[in-house]
């Protein structure tokens, strides 16, 4: 054939595709090219009347977009002991391996007595927003910032590596239920217990949390509340007069709280034209997890981490794998407690990574575990 005699017939193709085209747009004369809920990650809870940008976080088929190149979260605690003052060595935000990681979470905040999140009193001994490590290289402050402390050096670090994502994870084991002062004594506030009580308070919470991460740059909040469940004992032993005595309510109060700050923080998203993001750290023991419903706060989170790392401690009359990722039937704690032979649990392990994520998985997509 002829370019001549082609060349029409191209023409012919183009003409029936513009006006299947044009058939196609007129279905849809509204929808933009990526709506926001396009990117929505599944399952992921909206806010009634709010239209959050998911789509600066999330692509089109709801997947994050990562730094670094990275097709996996590469996640840290970075965490705001390591200064170096007490003669110990540090561990700064220069010394983070930015190109390898795609979020970090700053351990940890706390809650104040005035329902606030906080990471202590102001000052230059406030190693997240007040101290400075003159001499050091790669920890001289950002003199542009209003803040100091690491603060100002994640900031710092933020602006060449803008695709990395912060967040300030509140609580941990010491702080769940409590402050942890800079002498290492403790105030037994009942920090997530007595909050959850009250809607009051936990306005007065999500609200500090939005001005917290806007004030200091974060692109999220990490609840690690240790621990939401009916069983009884559980979490910090320092926190048993308050977590034992409202074990009924803990899930109820704590489904409150992550439904009140994910609403808060997509009101926060519109107005600030990015999604922040809300995650968890949560407990991966099916001895912790039986206590906790169907763990209905999955549907506010961006995604969940589980603590799997510490399945075995102390804490038990057995030593077992700390972080075992499967279980081989020969779990000490749980022999003893006979869950092997025990009917309902058919002989399965649940101190183990993969019990764990198979419970999380039959609740959320596995990208957002």
């Amino acid at each position: 054939m002829s370019r001549q005699q082609r060349f029409p017939l191209l023409g012919l193709l183009g003409l029936v595709l513009a006006v299947v085209g044009l058939f196609v747009v007129s279905l849809n004369p509204s929808r933009p090219a990526a709506a926001a809920d396009d990117c929505r990650p599944d399952g992921l809870a909206t806010t009634p009347g709010i239209a959050v940008p998911y789509c600066t976080v999330y692509d089109t088929a709801g997947r994050e977009k990562l730094a670094n190149g990275n097709s996996r979260r590469v996640i840290g605690y970075f965490t705001n002991w390591r200064t170096g003052k007490d003669g110990s060595p540090s561990y700064l935000a220069h010394n983070i391996p930015w190109t390898k990681v795609t979020h970090l979470n700053y351990a940890f905040a706390h809650i104040g007595t005035d329902d606030r999140v906080s990471v202590g009193p102001a000052g230059p001994a406030n190693a997240s927003t007040g101290m400075e490590w003159p001499g050091v290289p790669g920890a001289e402050m950002d003199p542009s910032l209003p803040y100091k402390g690491h603060f100002n050096q994640l900031t710092k670090f933020k602006k060449q590596y803008p695709d990395v994502k912060t967040l300030i994870s509140i609580g941990g084991w010491a702080e769940t239920g409590g402050i942890l002062n800079p002498d290492g004594s403790r105030n037994a506030t009942g920090g997530f217990y007595r909050l959850a009580q009250s809607q009051a308070s936990i306005d007065t919470f999500a609200d500090s949390v939005v001005a917290f991460l806007r004030q200091y740059g974060f692109n999220g909040a990490d609840i690690d509340y240790e621990y939401a469940t009916s069983a009884n004992h559980a979490g910090n032993p320092d926190d048993f007069w308050i977590s034992d005595a409202n074990r009924g309510t803990l899930m109820t109060g704590y489904v409150n709280l992550m439904r009140t700050l994910r609403s808060k923080l997509d009101a926060a998203s519109v107005a600030d034209g990015k999604h922040y993001l809300l995650t968890a750290a949560a407990a991966s023991s099916g001895w912790l997890l039986r206590g906790a419903e169907t763990y209905q706060v999955t549907q506010y989170l961006d995604y969940v981490n589980v603590m799997s790392y510490d399945l075995h401690g102390s804490w038990n009359h057995f030593v077992g794998p700390n972080a075992a990722l499967f279980d081989d039937g020969q779990d000490a704690e749980l022999k003893h407690w006979q869950m092997y032979t025990t009917p309902q649990y058919e002989g399965m392990g649940y101190l183990n990574t993969d019990w764990a994520y198979h419970y999380f998985r039959g609740h959320m997509p596995a990208g957002r575990i």
